[in-house]
């Protein structure tokens, strides 16, 4: 099936932490946060797969305050291989991870669309 492909290894921010990951061929990750913040509540969720020779990223937030409920919507693709990423933090050049390049990204203030703004 997938023999000869390799698996990718790499370091990601997730939750303000980086964090170590792997993918093997044709996988996915997914990582989902429910949170209730001062005003009301904070769903994200980041989602990373490996598809051929690429790397996609995933990243759906959708708050609920006072102003009514916003979402936001981002997908990254960067290269699967390992000579291309970059270094993550300053002091630890063995933090690499992937150089993504915006593919889509959709805001939405659900509020000030029912209000036809």
């Amino acid at each position: 099936m997938h023999a000869n492909t390799p698996n990718v290894r790499f370091w990601a921010y997730i939750n303000r932490s980086l964090v170590k990951l792997k993918l093997r061929p044709a996988s996915s990750l997914l990582w989902y946060r429910f949170e209730m913040t001062d005003e009301g509540s904070k769903a994200s969720s980041i989602s990373f797969s490996l598809e051929g020779n690429e790397l996609r990223l995933s990243s759906f937030v959708r708050e609920r305050d006072c102003d009514g409920t916003h979402s936001s919507q981002w997908d990254l693709v960067a290269k699967a291989d390992q000579k291309t990423f970059v270094q993550l933090h300053e002091k630890d050049p063995t933090l690499l991870g992937p150089e993504w390049e915006p593919e889509a990204s959709e805001h939405q203030d659900h509020y000030a669309e029912s209000l036809n703004y």
